[in-house]
């Protein structure tokens, strides 16, 4: 767990999508302490080099489905733990970052005001991102396949695609590894892309969500509700 200097939060905008006539916003509030090199500033990846042998570790997890979330007077969050916010269509929900730090719980495909939002946290990278697709819809379908290179790879049928940059990872990566595992997904891209021909976009939006203290995200937030870490929804 890291330790919090003191200060304040600074907040800085970053941006909002129109999607199916509903706004989608999210406000970059980020305590200095987390401003450092490393911290999800990985954009300009694109799969890395080819000439030399890339290296997978395959996460056999399932991702949160549709959790239990909680009003801000029944969370359990301490004041000074830290939350990964979004707000989308105008409806606040924190993410406990401690229910997303450990191996199997990195990924929660969740809903939020009838709009699917998927949030992945990588542990390594200490970045957080948010997928979210056309209002009305199911959550989103996506599913942490492993490490590429130490880098989170996410996968959405049989588009794969780095977490931090949401750069697709070139199939011929995949099959550098030698890697059983990854030499499949290698040939299901290599197959999809054949199918519907080479694409360099997914079929979601990308938010930055906000990382910050419990008890600063609701001051700015007091609407919002929570993720915990509980079980998914039956």
């Amino acid at each position: 767990m890291r330790t919090k200097p003191g200060g304040d939060s600074i907040t800085r905008p970053v941006w909002g999508v129109l999607i199916g006539g509903v706004v989608l916003s999210s406000m970059s509030l980020i305590s200095r302490w987390e401003q450092k090199p490393g911290t999800c500033d990985m954009a300009g990846r694109s799969g890395g080099s080819l000439m030399r042998r890339a290296t997978f570790q395959e996460n056999i997890s399932n991702p949160v489905e549709r959790p239990i979330i909680r009003t801000a007077g029944e969370a359990g969050i301490s004041p000074d733990e830290l939350v990964i916010g979004v707000v989308v269509a105008g409806k606040a929900r924190a993410y406990r970052l401690t229910a997303m730090e450990g191996i199997t719980q990195h990924l929660v495909n969740d809903v939020i005001a009838d709009v699917p939002v998927s949030v992945a946290y990588c542990n390594l990278s200490e970045c957080a991102r948010a997928f979210v697709g056309k209002p009305g819809a199911d959550p989103l379908r996506l599913r942490v396949s492993g490490l590429l290179d130490g880098a989170m790879v996410l996968e959405a049928g049989d588009i794969f695609f780095f977490q931090e940059s949401g750069n697709l990872v070139d199939p011929a990566l995949f099959g550098s590894s030698g890697n059983p595992v990854a030499t499949a997904h290698a040939r299901r891209a290599a197959e999809a892309t054949t199918s519907r021909g080479p694409t360099s976009n997914l079929p979601f939006a990308t938010l930055k969500p906000a990382i910050m203290t419990w008890k600063s995200w609701i001051a700015e937030h007091p609407g919002t509700d929570s993720y915990e870490g509980t079980e998914s929804r039956r």
